[in-house]
C-alpha cells in the first residue's frame, strides 16, 4: 500500500514537472514569436514613412497608416494565438508608433498569455546606423510537428554574420546529425565556413538541417 502511494505521488510529480516544462517553452517560443513578429511591423511601416509617405494628412491619414501597421502585423503572423492590439500612440507626421501586441494562445492548462511593446522613430530608421535586423535560428522538434526558435540576436545593418552566432550544442537526438543552416525560402547550407558571406540587410531566419543516419539492427 504504501509503495502503491509513492508511486502515485511520484507520477503527479512527473506529470507536474512535464506541465511546467511544456508552459515554460511554450511561453518562450510565443514571446520570441510576438517580439520577432511586432518588430517587422514596426518597421514595415517606418520604411514605408521613410521611402513615400503616401498617407493623407490629419486623422484620415493616421487611421490608415494604423491599419496598414495592424494588417502588416496579423500577415506576418502565422500563430494561432488571439491578439489585442493596442496604438498608444501615431504620428505620420512626426514618424512616431508606439504600440503594444498581447496574445492568448491555448496552453495544457488555462490561457496563455505574452505581451510585447514596441516604440518606433522615424528618426531612427532614416539615420541607418541606428538599425539593426534580427536573425533567428530554429531547430524543428518532431514530438511537437513544429520548429521552434532557440537563438535569436540582433544585428546591426549591412554587418557581416561571423560564425560564432551560429548556435553551439544541440541537442539532437541518437542518429541525427547538422548538416548546417538554411535560410527560409532557401536550398544553400550555411556553416561557420561561409556564413560570413552574408550581409545582414533584413531580418534572417535559418532553421536547421538534420540528416538520420540508418541504425542497422544488432545480429
Amino acid at each position: 500500500m504504501k509503495n502503491a502511494v509513492i508511486s502515485f505521488f511520484l507520477i503527479v510529480i512527473l506529470i507536474f514537472g512535464i506541465v511546467i516544462i511544456n508552459t515554460v517553452e511554450s511561453k518562450t517560443t510565443r514571446s520570441n514569436e510576438l517580439n520577432n513578429n511586432l518588430d517587422k511591423a514596426m518597421r514595415n511601416s517606418m520604411e514605408v514613412l521613410l521611402s513615400d509617405n503616401k498617407y493623407p494628412a490629419g486623422e484620415q491619414g493616421v487611421d490608415e497608416f494604423i491599419a496598414d501597421f495592424i494588417q502588416n502585423f496579423l500577415v506576418n503572423t502565422t500563430s494561432d494565438a488571439q491578439f489585442e492590439i493596442d496604438v498608444k500612440a501615431a504620428d505620420i507626421e512626426k514618424g512616431l508608433l508606439d504600440v503594444e501586441v498581447t496574445g492568448y494562445y491555448n496552453q495544457v492548462i488555462g490561457t496563455g498569455k505574452v505581451t510585447s511593446r514596441k516604440i518606433a522613430v522615424l528618426e531612427d530608421y532614416d539615420n541607418m546606423e541606428n538599425v539593426y535586423y534580427t536573425v533567428t535560428f530554429y531547430l524543428y522538434d518532431p514530438e511537437k510537428d513544429e520548429s521552434k526558435p532557440i537563438k535569436q540576436v540582433n544585428v546591426h545593418n549591412k554587418d557581416f554574420l561571423a560564425g560564432d552566432i551560429l548556435p553551439q550544442n544541440l541537442a539532437l537526438q541518437e542518429g541525427q546529425s547538422l548538416n548546417g543552416w538554411k535560410l527560409k525560402d532557401s536550398e544553400v547550407l550555411y556553416n561557420e565556413t561561409n556564413i560570413n558571406e552574408l550581409s545582414i540587410t533584413e531580418d534572417l531566419e535559418f532553421t536547421a538541417d538534420i540528416s538520420i543516419s540508418e541504425q542497422e539492427d544488432g545480429a
